[in-house]
């Protein structure tokens, strides 16, 4: 499918990464309209949580000791400053966490030492970026960081999902399956009550009542992640031509130059009105109103 991303109408979402048990996901930071909270990332309930991008995955639980699929989550906390935690999601006794940060928008990046041995959240606020995760022990817990590497112990969010079963999503204290049986990929929240989900295989759902209800929008093939920006949700997806991103219900203006080659977890987030495309060794950078032009950082 070359050109069309989605098959559901408009939607007006914001986006959040995969959330571990008690964990909302990742939110963006002050100017976000977007929260990646590992899915827009939350450290709380802040537009752009993002649960990130997972390689593949047969079935929705995780067992306790099994490490999940390959996840790469990305949150920024400025137009230049951004975050990328790689890893194995769900329980991973003996997993370890890579996370980077860089202050020229993707060009370099510096690593950051966190005892984290799996990824469930990546969220940015106030000039901080909040892992979720599990420690050696597959303990929930949430690791908090400053713009200078500076660790210490983060707060729950208002979004997650479960790691020991993916295929559900906490809102607060009440913990729905908006994908049946299938596993939740991606997350993108708007508010305590409001956000949007990405499904195994593509579909779209969206809540305004804190997951009490979920509406379809719409099924996005060869989906890697979403994000939200301005109210309106952004889909990156793998098409044989690369990665392509647009608004859900949209169609793509051809592939992301440079993409062609990408087989891997990718992620997407953004801040303000820019969307940030990111895979294990490439960023790429483009204005929500220009979706034809995307430049990809050069260290």
């Amino acid at each position: 499918m070359a050109g069309k991303l989605a098959n559901g109408g408009l939607i007006a979402l914001v986006v959040l990464d995969i959330g571990l048990v008690g964990f909302a996901l990742h939110q963006q930071s002050a100017a976000p309209s977007d929260a990646a909270v590992a899915g827009g990332p939350t450290g709380n309930s802040a537009p752009g949580a993002s649960t990130g991008s997972p390689s593949s995955s047969p079935t929705a639980s995780a067992s306790a000791g099994m490490p999940g699929p390959a996840r790469l989550a990305v949150s920024a906390t400025s137009q230049t400053s951004f975050w990328r935690a790689s890893g194995p999601s769900g329980c991973a006794q003996g997993g370890s966490v890579r996370l980077e940060h860089s202050t020229d928008a993707g060009a370099k990046w510096t690593p950051v030492t966190v005892p984290a041995a799996s990824i469930a959240a990546l969220s940015s606020a106030d000039n901080r970026v909040t892992l979720a995760g599990g420690d050696a022990s597959c303990a929930p817990k949430a690791w908090s960081v400053n713009n200078d590497g500076a660790v210490s112990a983060g707060t729950a969010p208002q979004w997650s999902v479960d790691t020991k079963d993916t295929s559900k999503v906490v809102v607060g204290q009440r913990t729905s399956a908006p994908c049946g049986a299938k596993r939740v990929t991606d997350i993108a929240s708007d508010s305590d009550l409001t956000g949007s989900v990405l499904c195994e295989g593509g579909a779209v759902k969206r809540t305004t009542n804190g997951g009490q209800q979920w509406s379809d929008q719409g099924t996005v093939d060869g989906a890697l992640a979403i994000a939200s920006s301005g109210g309106a949700v952004y889909a990156a997806a793998k098409a044989d031509c690369g990665v392509q991103v647009a608004r859900v219900g949209q169609s793509a203006n051809g592939c992301i130059p440079g993409t062609g080659t990408v087989n891997g977890p990718a992620d997407v987030t953004s801040y303000g009105n820019l969307l940030v495309l990111v895979t294990a060794d490439a960023t790429w950078t483009a204005r929500t109103g220009d979706l034809t032009s995307w430049h990809v950082a050069k260290g």
